[in-house]
């Protein structure tokens, strides 16, 4: 199997990975808007606060930051100072763009290792304070969302090797439907 024909059959697992993150998104945008609408009902209307609604609202803004940074990753949409890059060599280019690919591999293995010890140690058994839910399922998707970024960085780093260009912005795929 050629380098060329691996980043090809990669491509539609991770074109499914990204629609159901931006799925998943969108449910927990849409819950964290009827938790916050929610909390203001019952403290405007009712005169009262109820506990969980924040902390709840909170932790699906966590896991929706993490997965976001995923999905602007494979968009190509994070921000970027191209200007000492466009000051080399396009062999030069290619090197910097693989070594950067690389190191976002590397950070984000750390990081879901972080994660997988604190799911695994005491932390793992560690409950929030208004809900009651092991803390686990709130750091699993941090864990999955730069499982997600490694997964993309890898793609990229066979297309480099593959000899095809590196995705510029321009060249960004576009989000799929």
């Amino acid at each position: 199997m050629t380098l060329k024909s691996l980043r090809t059959t990669a491509d539609r697992p991770l074109a499914f990975l990204e629609r159901l993150c931006v799925l998943i998104g969108c449910v927990l945008l849409w819950g964290i808007f009827a938790l916050v609408i929610l909390q203001v009902v019952t403290r405007t209307f009712l005169g009262m606060g109820l506990p969980w609604p924040h902390e709840l609202a909170r932790y699906l803004h966590i896991i929706l930051v993490f997965l976001g940074i995923a999905f602007a990753h494979r968009m190509r949409s994070h921000v970027n100072v191209s200007y000492f890059s466009e000051l080399l060599s396009p062999r030069a280019r290619r090197v910097l763009a693989g070594a950067i690919e690389a190191l976002i591999v590397a950070v984000s293995v750390v990081i879901v290792v972080g994660c997988v010890m604190l799911i695994t140690g005491p932390m793992g058994a560690q409950r929030s304070p208004s809900l009651g839910l092991p803390v686990m399922y709130f750091v699993a998707g941090t864990a999955v969302g730069f499982t997600l970024m490694a997964l993309e960085s890898l793609r990229q780093l066979v297309r480099l090797m593959s000899g095809e260009p590196a995705l510029a912005e321009a060249d960004r795929p576009e989000p799929s439907a």
